[in-house]
């Protein structure tokens, strides 16, 4: 009988001591959950501040896509205008060339209508 009951005495402090640990392996368990948790939200935040840097960046690449066809649009409008001001210069040039000619045409008219002017005429 005394042999039974210091087996029941053993067995219930092993119990308790198992109860005990088990207790333990929850809280440890619970504590681990928690921060699993938390863990979750920091990377639930993080994707968020991912998430708006993405799209300031992606914002800030369209912004400067569109100061850089703006630039381009700058230059080629200003490779126009070159064109157009070498295009006016040269049809000035054209044009001072033309008027040169016709007063010489002009003055080697007037020289030939002297000399036939001067010649007698004959039939």
């Amino acid at each position: 009988d005394r042999e039974r009951q210091e087996a029941a005495a053993a067995a219930a402090v092993q119990a308790e001591r198992a109860a005990a640990m088990t207790e333990a392996a929850a809280a440890a368990l619970k504590e681990k959950e928690t921060a699993v948790s938390q863990m979750r939200a920091e990377v639930d935040k993080l994707r968020g501040t991912l998430s708006s840097t993405i799209q300031e960046a992606q914002r800030a690449s369209d912004a400067a896509d569109a100061r850089h066809a703006t630039e381009v649009a700058a230059v080629r409008a200003e490779e126009r205008n070159t064109a157009v001001e070498e295009r006016r210069a040269a049809l000035a040039e054209a044009e001072v060339a033309h008027g040169d000619a016709l007063a010489r045409v002009e003055r080697e008219r007037s020289a030939a209508a002297a000399v036939a002017a001067s010649e007698p005429f004959e039939l």
